[in-house]
């Protein structure tokens, strides 16, 4: 209807024709990663004031930029004052990320830190692993690891973050209950030791020292030392220490030295000197027990058997002579054998109640000729050398000399040499 100045109206049909609207220039899609609702887009208009914007025809606003949007397709509508719009669909996407799609334990034998962790994924690149989220390696398995509770973690190229609660099941060690030690005793090869557990697997192989794997933990036959020891079990595991044994009580005889005894008299002795002469000991004579010391007196001359015996059984022996310092001897230099029964014989008198033997008894001329011999006679106390004989015959009267050994019961030689007169 048009109406002019005077009030006079009349109506006129007007065809309007829309014309095209314009107003979004370009989108900037970032898709969505690690399906965090991390996509965006960007709406780039063309410079016109006031334009509003929305993603969903209903919803609009001053800011061109939406954010914190999941994978789908959204309809983009950019609108002016006059409610004119312009309209246009975009789709964000989802970039593959990686997730954990199975976790492989293996675990501790021993009571070692010995577990270990095997991470499978499934989509993804350049794929990092780790049990603390801080510390990454580029290998999906994660070793030398004790038992517990582990948060295992995975990271993409993009950053993007999978993680899971695993356990690896503890395992018991060997464990030592006790060592059972006998040491050994005098200086021998009588210790033993007996390596005590109560666990492990199967059955348990021990060692001792250099000594070959055996069943039984218990070693015989071990003198005094250190010794190394170890146990395995059938799953591998070893339990290792060390001994040592220490010897109680020995006998040792250092030094032993003896008191000849005089002719006739019981005042030799022998004096013991021990290694330890701390030891407590019993001292044996010939199968007699004495007093516990390491002199002995008032002994006469002869052989004996010393046993001596600690307070631990230990034993030490050995055998002492003592001697026995000479004793007079007289042999009568001067004699006539005429038969009167006075001197008739060069006579031997031996002091000691000792059987001694004439090992050599020989007579001589001034010129060194043998004119009488005797030898291998064992004589008491008295006996006859000579009757004045030589080869037979009876000697002329004159100066002798002579040459006598003797020998006692306890194999000592004595030698003695002079000269006789002959009378007739």
């Amino acid at each position: 209807m048009v109406e002019d100045i005077r009030g006079c109206t009349t109506i006129v049909a007007v065809t309007l024709i829309a014309s095209d609207v314009n107003y979004i220039d370009s989108l900037i899609i970032t898709d969505e990663t690690c399906d965090n609702n991390n996509g965006a887009i960007v709406v780039n208009a063309y410079l016109i004031d006031n334009l509003q914007y929305s993603i969903d025809g209903a919803n609009f606003q001053m800011n061109n930029v939406f954010d914190q949007l999941n994978q789908g397709m959204y309809h983009i509508t950019v609108m002016n004052e006059a409610g004119c719009f312009d309209t246009l669909s975009a789709e964000i996407g989802s970039i593959p990320f990686a997730i954990i799609s199975e976790v492989q334990t293996t675990t501790t034998s021993c009571g070692l830190s010995n577990g270990s962790i095997t991470i499978l994924t499934q989509g993804g690149n350049d794929i990092l692993y780790s049990t603390d989220g801080i510390n990454f390696q580029d290998q999906n398995v994660l070793d030398q690891l004790p038992a517990g509770d582990f948060n295992v973690y995975i990271v993409d190229q993009n950053g993007c973050l999978d993680q899971e609660v695993i356990s690896i099941a503890a395992s018991e060690p060997l464990m030592l209950d006790s060592l059972q030690i006998t040491n050994p005793t005098c200086g021998l090869q009588n210790g033993s030791a007996t390596i005590v557990i109560s666990n492990g697997l199967g059955a348990l192989s021990y060692m001792l020292g250099q000594s070959a794997s055996q069943l039984s933990p218990t070693f015989n036959q071990l003198s005094q030392g250190m010794y190394p020891w170890s146990v395995n079990d059938e799953a591998g595991c070893i339990l290792d220490g060390n001994i040592e044994l220490n010897t109680s009580g020995s006998v040792e005889i250092e030094m032993l030295t003896s008191q000849a005894a005089d002719c006739n008299s019981k005042n030799g002795g022998f004096a013991i000197q021990l290694a330890n002469p701390d030891t407590d000991f019993t001292l044996w004579v010939n199968g007699n027990q004495l007093e516990n010391t390491t002199v002995i007196n008032d002994l006469p001359s002869g052989e004996y058997e010393l046993l001596i015996i600690d307070a631990y059984g230990c034993q030490a022996d050995t055998a002492i002579t003592i001697l026995q310092n000479q004793c007079p001897l007289v042999i009568a230099n001067i004699f006539s054998p005429n038969g009167d029964g006075v001197n008739d014989f060069v006579e031997l008198t031996w002091q000691s109640t000792d059987q001694v033997q004439i090992k050599q008894f020989s007579v001589f001329d001034r010129w060194g000729n043998e004119l009488h011999s005797l030898s291998g006679v064992w004589i008491d106390n008295r006996h006859v050398l000579w009757d004045g004989n030589a080869k037979g015959k009876e000697a002329n009267p004159g100066v002798y000399t002579y040459f006598l050994q003797i020998e006692n019961e306890n194999k000592e030689t004595f030698s003695y040499k002079g000269d006789i007169t002959l009378i007739r």
